[in-house]
C-alpha cells in the first residue's frame, strides 16, 4: 500500500461534506493531522483518489492529492495519535 496526502479547500462548511469524510475513512488506514488535511494508506492510485474526492465536492472546491514516499516530515502541535500514525506509515 502507498501513503497519500490529501488537502482540500471547500466552499461550504465541512459539515456539508459528509460523503467526502465517509469516503476518506474507507481507506484501510487514515489519519487527520489538521482540518482539511488527511493521510491515507491504500492500494488505490492517485488518480482514483483524486476522482473519488472530486466526485464528493463542489465544482469551486480545490483538492491536492500527492503520494508521500520520502518519510521525511516534521510536526508541531499535532496529536500523538497522528504522529504515531505517521511514524508507522510514512
Amino acid at each position: 500500500m502507498k501513503s497519500y496526502l490529501i488537502v482540500y479547500q471547500l466552499s461550504f462548511p465541512e459539515t456539508s461534506y459528509t460523503n467526502l469524510i465517509a469516503y476518506l475513512k474507507t481507506a484501510p488506514q487514515w489519519a487527520r493531522p489538521c482540518a482539511f488535511t488527511w493521510f491515507i494508506k491504500t492500494t488505490s492510485d492517485v488518480a482514483t483518489i483524486r476522482d473519488g474526492v472530486r466526485d464528493r465536492i463542489n465544482a469551486g472546491d480545490r483538492v491536492l492529492v500527492t503520494e508521500v514516499a520520502s518519510g521525511n516530515w516534521g510536526t508541531f502541535n499535532v496529536s500523538k495519535d497522528v504522529s504515531d500514525w505517521m511514524k508507522n506509515n510514512l
